[in-house]
């Protein structure tokens, strides 16, 4: 059961460590298709791009912008500020990882009302990149390996549950027998039963009181307490068979009377197995 459990742990731990993957790899490596951004300027006029963009280097940017003249260049760290000009008109389409900068380069000034000198504008158009799915990936695998720790830890650190003893099992299911019940003495001879099958290795449930008395009689452990044993059940086969409804108090005498048989073959069979006699045999 602890294999089964480990082996379905991991094999759904692969599955969402796989869609993480699959949604990393569809969502940043492909180009988005937001649209470009787009601002038309004029011959000459300095344009001054603000980018961020970790795996670019300052001579790679160049390269991307080398249809204009660097005008300056600032770095710092991952941060770039970049001032462009040129003399040709025409559309200009920079990429810049997933993000496309169009830049509409016009001939002439005709279309602007002014009397002044026209000057560059030192409006700064940033080429954001979708981080925000970098961002998603990273903190879906950071949860993803921390539960799996965690799971894994749980799993190898979590002790097995004590296997219960045969006098454990029988009192665990005798003391929620209810007494009122009318198959009570039924119940507890069924548990009894069990408890020697248990304890003794033998097979008595669905044999007379007479039988299980001659089967037990070959146990040599049960030598000695063998007439408390039978004693009881045919106490107990009276109460069943008799008809005469039993008082309460009757049926809790009778089931002290088995607590206390039970405990005596107990401490019994604890001695034999301290003396090394492992268990008993028939």
């Amino acid at each position: 059961m602890r294999r089964k459990t480990i082996i379905g742990v991991v094999t759904g731990l692969l599955i969402a460590l796989c869609g993480m993957l699959l949604i990393y790899f569809t969502a940043v490596q492909t180009p988005e298709t937001l649209g470009t951004e787009s601002r038309n300027i004029y011959i000459g006029d300095i344009l001054t791009l603000d980018i961020t963009a970790e795996d670019l280097t300052q001579q790679e940017l160049i390269e991307r912008f080398s249809d204009f003249e660097v005008v300056e260049f600032q770095q710092a760290g991952s941060h770039y500020q970049i001032s462009l000009r040129t003399f040709e008109p025409g559309e200009y389409k920079v990429r810049l990882r997933n993000k496309e900068v169009v830049i509409q380069v016009s001939s002439t000034l005709t279309d602007i009302d002014r009397d002044d000198v026209f000057e560059g504008s030192t409006q700064i158009i940033k080429a954001e990149s979708p981080s925000y799915w970098q961002a998603l990936f990273y903190i879906a695998a950071g949860v993803f390996l921390i539960t799996s720790i965690m799971a894994l830890v749980k799993i190898m650190f979590k002790k097995r549950a004590k296997p219960l003893t045969p006098e454990e099992l029988f009192f665990q299911k005798a003391s929620t027998l209810a007494v009122e019940s009318d198959s009570y003495f039924v119940d507890l001879t069924y548990l009894f039963k069990q408890y020697i099958e248990f304890a003794y290795h033998c097979q008595i449930i669905g044999k007379t009181s007479a039988e299980i008395v001659s089967e037990l009689g070959q146990i040599k452990a049960l030598q000695a307490i063998l007439p408390e044993i039978e004693n009881w059940l045919v106490t107990c086969d009276r109460y069943k068979f008799s008809g005469v409804p039993i008082a309460n108090t009757q049926k809790q005498d009778l089931y002290t009377a088995l607590v206390d048989l039970i405990k005596r073959l107990s401490q019994q069979r604890l001695d034999a197995q301290k003396e090394g006699a492992g268990r008993c045999a028939l």
